[in-house]
């Protein structure tokens, strides 16, 4: 787990977290809510996102690592895509992560320092047998990801 490997190497965690509410809280009570700090919103809010990320800067005064893990599909078939299925799953997985992003690397660009890791997955790469909604933000991700790299 994450949260544990960044923990053990004396980092403090904060995490955004939606409807997980009692995984959230496990992590915070398993690892302490000193070190180990949950923040419930939408990555799509971003009103909420610029007062949790300002908050967090202010109490730390820098942000070194961007996780972007936040992710959503539904297990469908194609022709049983609603427009609101595939709304959802590119909002989550992709703007969500733009969303975060642009939040977080204004802090990191005033610290000229800072990591930021998009998970993605193979199914933006290849075709396994995921949701084509699923896929296509997927492989946005990945560009997504390549173009913060120029």
């Amino acid at each position: 787990e994450i949260v544990r490997v960044y923990i053990e190497e004396g980092a403090t965690v904060c995490f955004l977290y939606h409807r997980a509410e009692q995984k959230a809280a496990k992590l915070m009570d398993t690892y302490g809510k000193e070190r180990c700090i949950g923040y419930q919103a939408s990555v799509l809010d971003k009103n909420a996102l610029s007062e949790i990320t300002k908050t967090i800067f202010d109490l730390y005064q820098k942000i070194d690592i961007l996780v972007n893990n936040a992710g959503v599909t539904d297990v469908l078939p194609f022709p049983l895509i609603d427009e609101e299925d595939w709304d959802e799953c590119m909002d989550i997985n992709t703007k969500g992560t733009f969303l975060v992003t642009k939040e977080v690397a204004r802090c990191m660009l005033k610290n000229r320092s800072g990591s930021i890791i998009n998970v993605g997955s193979l199914a933006g790469e290849r075709i396994l047998e995921v949701p084509v909604h699923y896929a296509t933000a997927k492989a946005g991700l990945t560009g997504f990801t390549l173009a913060l790299t120029k």
